[in-house]
Formats: structure tokens, sequence, C-alpha cells
């Protein structure tokens, strides 16, 4: 039968062991202070983000005859909505394309090569798209904003206004260049449709494919639109008014804690030992 240990054991314990529990807390406390004053201080920035409206979105529909259908798939189809542009835009906002072109710009290699937690943690010298998405992939947090379609960029840095910044440009890069790649499809189905408008016969065809030319020339039009194209910014970027890491108060607590703890089990394992 195994003997229940009440609050009273644990305190004559605890009271035996004081002098390893104590000894551990001080070492705790010690360990601490050489982390606050060997770590960095960053800030945190953070920026909200939805899905640009559609502007390619047309009520515009095909004739209702039934050979029609595919044509009308076609016109409905033409133009990706909103949501699939946020979608591409969240999942290539820290891909190695994205990467790629942001680290032409000189503030940018310079930022994130000074973003070290610790005064002894080397810096990185050389810097690949590879490696600043894998950077980008780990420091950027991306997360959803309740059960909405917001998405919430989280990123740390040492330097307030550079964490601000990395967020701002991240944007801007990734959606000129989902802007871009659908202008140039757009304008290769445009110059496609026109060269087949001219060679079609039947009345109903020529009508849908001169809607889907249409189509093609309003999102030729809506692109060009200095707004953004796939992820409106909801909140812009912005850092918090003062450092968070490391948290110090917390990070003396749980190390005292965990130091007050292993002079204990010391303790035990030296009695039954």
């Amino acid at each position: 039968m195994t003997e229940t240990i009440t609050l009273s054991d644990i305190m004559r314990a605890a009271r035996h062991a004081k002098k390893h529990i104590l000894i551990g807390a001080l070492l705790g406390a010690i360990a601490a202070c050489i982390v606050i004053i060997t770590a960095i201080p960053a800030t945190r920035a953070t920026m909200l983000l939805a899905p640009a409206e559609n502007l390619n979105h047309t009520n515009k529909s095909a004739p209702d005859d039934k050979n029609m259908a595919i044509l009308r798939l076609l016109a409905s189809a033409s133009g990706s909505s909103s949501s699939v542009y946020f979608e591409q835009f969240i999942t290539t906002l820290t891909g190695p394309s994205t990467a790629r072109i942001i680290m032409s710009d000189p503030k940018i290699i310079d930022g994130i090569t000074k973003d070290v937690r610790f005064s002894f943690t080397p810096h990185v010298t050389s810097w690949t798209p590879e490696k600043i998405s894998a950077y980008l992939k780990k420091q950027v947090k991306i997360s959803a904003v309740g059960v909405t379609p917001i998405k919430k960029l989280e990123y740390w840095h040492p330097s307030p206004d550079f964490a601000v910044y990395l967020l701002s440009r991240l944007h801007s890069a990734t959606d000129q260049k989902i802007r871009a790649a659908k202008q140039i499809s757009a304008q290769e189905r445009k110059d496609h449709l026109k060269a087949q408008i001219s060679t079609i016969q039947q009345t109903d065809h020529k009508r849908v494919m001169g809607d889907l030319l249409q189509e093609q020339e309003r999102i030729l039009m809506f692109s060009a639109i200095n707004q953004p194209f796939s992820a409106n910014i909801i909140e812009p970027a912005s850092a918090h008014y003062k450092p968070q890491w490391p948290p110090r108060a917390m990070l003396i607590l749980i190390c005292i804690a965990i130091g007050a703890m292993t002079g204990y089990g010391v303790h035990s394992l030296r009695r039954t030992s």
C-alpha cells in the first residue's frame, strides 16, 4: 500500500534540502542574468492583411445555349478571384522568388545580417535567395485572425524601424510579383484571343470570344491601377513601443525555479546514494 504524500512531508523535505535548493536557485538567477546581459533586445512588428478587392469580377454571362457551356466556363475562369490571389500571396510571401526580389535591396541584406539574438551569435556573411527564404520562413510568422480571412504577419528584430521596413517591403515585392505575372498571362491571352476571333465564323462563338477578350483587357486595365492587387493592408506595419525580448522577469523566475528544482533533485540523489 502506497503512502500518501502530504504537504507537511513536502515542506519537511524542502527544509532538509534548503541548502541545495538555495544554491540551485542562486545558480539559476546567475544563469538568467547571463542570458539577459548577452541577449540583444528585439522588438516585435506586426501587419494585418486581407484579400484585395476583386476588380476583375464581371457580371456578364455567356449565352444560355447548352453548346456554349465550355465557353461560359472559360469566361468565368479567365479571371482568378481575389481569394486565389491572396492565397498565392501568403504562399509565396517567404518563398525564394520573393527573396530574390528583395535581396537586391542593400538595406534588407544589412538588416537581416544584424538579426542575432545574442552577442556571441555569429553573423551570416553571405546570402542567397534560398538562405533568405529559409530565414523569412523561420522569422516571419503568418497567423489567422479568428475565423476571418485576415492574416497577421509578425516579425522580431533588434531594430524596430527595420522590422517595419521588412514587412512593408515583403508586401510590396510579393504583390507586385503577382501583379506582373497576371499582366503577362492576361496579355498572352489577349493576343491569342484576338488572333482566334478573326478565324471564327459562328456568331455565338465570336461573341463569347469577344467577352473573353474584354475580360483580359479589364484585367490589364485594373492591374495597372496603383493599388494592392492581391493583398490589402488592413493595418500597416508597426512596431511595439519597447523591446519585448528578452522577457526579463519571466526568464528570471523560470531560471530560479529550474535551479531550485535541480538543487532539490541533487539533494535527493545524494540521500539515496
